[in-house]
């Protein structure tokens, strides 16, 4: 158990590293396009990303969903030690085919993108943004066979090269006032995903290159590996149709009633949510080699034991991180947007409050992607499709961009209930609902609580708005911390010896460093003991 904690523990402490630079370089680099490009600039900047995923998702069919396959797969190869030459080989194959489709789908996007009248700002952006598709193919398999021999070490060097590129370069482009900024953007994207594609690419040399001795008697490779594809990735790929489907008919349904500018709003929303999602390492491909191997040994109390003890810390991260976002709004925007983007504050604000719901679905997909209940997903992804197309329609004819984000709120949400609800009605687990939702609702009893304050404290003294902003935020914030830890303190959400546990397999908080040491005995004691009789989840 505590070997299985350790690795948690590990990828947890090296995707947080990787997320929080990344959110470092993001930010600064939104802090520059906000700056050098107009909105609608913008807004073609996010449409030609979008293009490059629709052709990275549509290489992904071939074979299906390649990279959570390997996640899954290697770790149950990797126990047996006559499985090496079959995890070599399946590890190739994956490459051969994924790579050829990306190839072919480049050469057919390059196509249409010659036909097509795109227009000259737009045609020129796609040409040069379209090797990306390659590299971020080449870039998504190199993570996943990382992770499946859990390098997390190797992700997070691999992965942080980019956006330390790409901001870089447009940094440069902000401070020497360079023409024509749209294009250069356009190339710091791709040479960002070039050099990640490459240092990823030599860290993997050796899983592929290692051959095993000995033949494969009886093996049938290209029978066995079509059965893995079509039995684990044919349900993730109708998710990602799904999901895809969903994005791309709500930016057309916005072009369709003419409000392009909701796609920039809408994606300053997301980026905000996603900052806050992405702080509390919720992110299901860090631990779907760990968990699947605990599945395939068939350590049951192990993996509902470990996992419920995730769900609870990740959630209380992202209790931490959306508060500090909430009330540190209006600096947040001023600061990395410019104050033109203030019309949309309440939107932002609201909208962060869907990190909650995603960092919960996120985690309940850590159990259908390990234990091989794909379905599941696309079953969820579907019913999201129709409910998130529905809402837009109506509210782009009877309403505006803030009900918007309320309709998508609800939504979120209400897919948290469903995808309970299907995880247990089609698995052996039987998920407690209060569980998951518990900090949620401690967060959100504490913002109810403190959100007068929101018309009770407006200081108006300087002259810089960003200094005025920042101060109001740290006063309310710091009253909402204190109800926060009062009410966590009191139903006791994490007690002395969970605090302990967590301790004994987070390398940094075990560290003999005194200040460290120190830090922690400081937080043990604003923990509460025990709860008695000890009930499980």
């Amino acid at each position: 158990m505590l070997k299985v904690q350790k690795k948690v523990a590990e990828s947890s402490s090296f995707n947080l590293l990787t997320v929080y630079l990344t959110f470092f370089f993001s930010i600064s680099n939104t802090f520059v396009l906000a700056r050098l490009l107009t909105p609608e600039e913008w807004a073609l900047l996010i449409l030609v990303i979008s293009f490059i995923n629709i052709a990275i998702f549509l290489s992904n069919l071939f074979p299906p969903n390649a990279q959570e396959t390997i996640m899954y797969y290697i770790p149950h190869l990797s126990i047996n030690s006559n499985n090496q030459e079959v995890r070599r080989k399946f590890i190739i194959h994956v490459y051969k085919i994924r790579l050829i489709s990306a190839f072919l789908i480049l050469l057919l996007y390059l196509l249409i993108t010659l036909l097509a009248d795109f227009g000259t700002i737009l045609f020129s952006m796609i040409l040069i943004m379209s090797p990306m598709i390659l590299c971020k193919v080449l870039i998504d398999l190199n993570d996943s066979v990382l992770y499946a021999f859990h390098k997390f070490k190797s992700v997070f060097f691999a992965r942080i090269l980019n956006p330390i590129t790409v901001t870089t370069i447009n940094f440069l482009i902000y401070f020497y006032k360079l023409d024509k900024p749209i294009f250069l953007i356009s190339y710091a994207f791709l040479l960002g995903t070039i050099v990640s594609g490459i240092v990823s690419m030599i860290l993997i040399i050796s899983f592929i290159s290692s051959k095993a001795k000995g033949e494969l008697e009886g093996f049938d490779q290209k029978s066995e590996f079509y059965n893995i594809h079509r039995k684990y990735g044919t349900y993730l790929i109708l998710a990602d149709v799904f999901g895809l489907l969903t994005g791309l008919i709500v930016n057309i349904l916005f072009l369709e009633f003419e409000f392009v500018v909701f796609i920039t709003y809408i994606t300053i929303c997301q980026i905000s949510a996603t900052s806050a999602l992405l702080f509390s390492s919720s992110n299901p491909e860090a631990y779907i080699s760990i968990f699947s191997e605990i599945d395939y040994e068939k350590n049951s109390e192990v993996y509902q034991n470990l996992f419920y003890k995730l769900n609870k810390f990740l959630m209380i991260f992202v209790c931490i991180i959306v508060g500090i976002m909430i009330f540190y709004i209006e600096f947040y925007i001023v600061v990395i947007y410019s104050e033109i983007y203030l019309v949309i504050l309440r939107a932002i604000q609201l909208f962060l409050f869907m990190a909650f719901a995603q960092v919960i679905i996120n985690n309940l997909m850590i159990l259908t992607l390990s234990t091989n209940n794909t379905k599941i997903n696309a079953e969820i992804e579907f019913i999201r499709m129709i409910i998130t197309i529905v809402f837009t329609i109506i509210v782009l004819l009877y309403f505006d961009f803030f009900t918007l984000i309320i309709f998508y709120l609800l939504c979120s949400f209400l897919m948290t209930f469903i995808s309970v609800y299907l995880i247990n009605k089609q698995t052996e687990l039987q998920l407690n609902f209060v569980f998951f939702f518990k900090p949620f609702i401690i967060f959100l009893v504490s913002f109810i609580i403190v959100y007068p304050l929101n018309y009770l404290i407006n200081i108006d003294y300087f002259d810089k708005a960003y200094i005025n902003f920042f101060i109001n935020g740290t006063i309310k914030f710091s009253v909402f911390a204190l109800v926060f830890y009062i009410i966590f303190y009191f139903t006791k959400t994490i007690t002395k010896k969970e605090f302990n546990d967590m301790i004994k397999i987070i390398p940094i908080l075990n560290s003999k460093n005194y200040l460290i040491r120190k830090l922690v005995q400081k937080i043990e004691i604003f923990l509460p003991s025990q709860k008695g009789g000890g009930k499980k989840p």
